[in-house]
C-alpha cells in the first residue's frame, strides 16, 4: 500500500506531471487513490510540448469520483513563462 500524506490542512491540491501517451503517469494515480481528497479541489497541470491535459483530467476525474472537484487543468509547454503561470493561477476561482 502506498504511503498517504496529511492533506487535511489543504482545500486545494495542485497535481503536476508530465504527460505520457496522453495521460498522467501511474504514480500520480497511486497518489490520488491513496489519499482521501473528498471535499477538496484538485487542479491538474502537465508539462508537454504538444499533448494536452484533457485525457489526463478525464482519467483523474474517474479515479476521484464525484466527491472531489477536479478543475480542467492546464498544459505548460517549454516556452511557458513565470508570468503565464502567475496569470493562470490568479484567474482560478475556488
Amino acid at each position: 500500500m502506498a504511503e498517504t500524506s496529511d492533506l487535511s490542512g489543504y482545500d486545494v491540491i495542485f497535481v503536476g506531471f508530465p504527460v505520457w501517451w496522453g495521460r498522467e503517469p501511474s504514480i500520480i494515480d497511486t497518489f490520488l487513490e491513496s489519499n482521501d481528497l473528498t471535499g477538496k479541489t484538485v487542479i491538474p497541470f502537465c508539462t508537454s510540448g504538444i499533448t494536452g491535459v484533457e485525457k489526463a483530467v478525464a482519467h483523474i476525474r474517474g479515479i476521484l469520483g464525484s466527491g472531489v472537484t477536479v478543475e480542467d487543468g492546464r498544459r505548460l509547454g517549454a516556452d511557458g513563462s513565470e508570468e503565464e503561470i502567475r496569470t493562470w493561477t490568479e484567474l482560478l476561482k475556488f
